[in-house]
């Protein structure tokens, strides 16, 4: 029988998910202006933290998923009464943008065609064969 349990974790493939990768790249910190040293190649598209600025700006922002999940705090419902307004508001906005206008002379058109008289249809009797 194979053995298919490749390296030493439960999960095969034989990459330990502990290890760090051994390459950093060295970079300039957005806020202080240290030179450090990263575990990615920075592009300069978004700021690169050192260690200690890093965790400064991630202690002093709340996390989006607290943000988010926040248990039944004392403005959530107000907060979510004023989203649902402004929803409300713009559906409505758009409802009204969307209905065609009715106009004067649309509305005495649909009362011409609904006033009409129509013809009475005669129904022509079959002729009676006598024998």
């Amino acid at each position: 029988m194979r053995n298919f349990n490749r390296g030493n974790n439960r999960f095969g493939g034989g990459r330990d998910f502990n290890r760090r990768d051994s390459r950093m790249f060295k970079t300039t910190c957005s806020k202080c202006g240290n030179e450090c040293e990263v575990p990615f190649k920075p592009t300069g598209m978004k700021p690169v933290y050192c260690d200690q600025c890093f965790r400064s700006n991630r202690q002093s922002e709340p996390r989006r998923f607290e943000e988010r999940n926040t248990g039944g705090g004392g403005n959530s419902g107000e907060q979510y009464k004023k989203q649902l307004e402004s929803i409300n508001w713009k559906l409505d906005k758009i409802l009204k943008i969307l209905t065609p206008a009715v106009t004067p002379e649309v509305v005495q058109e649909v009362v011409k065609t609904k006033t009409k008289k129509k013809k009475p249809i005669v129904k022509e009797e079959a002729p009676v064969l006598l024998s």
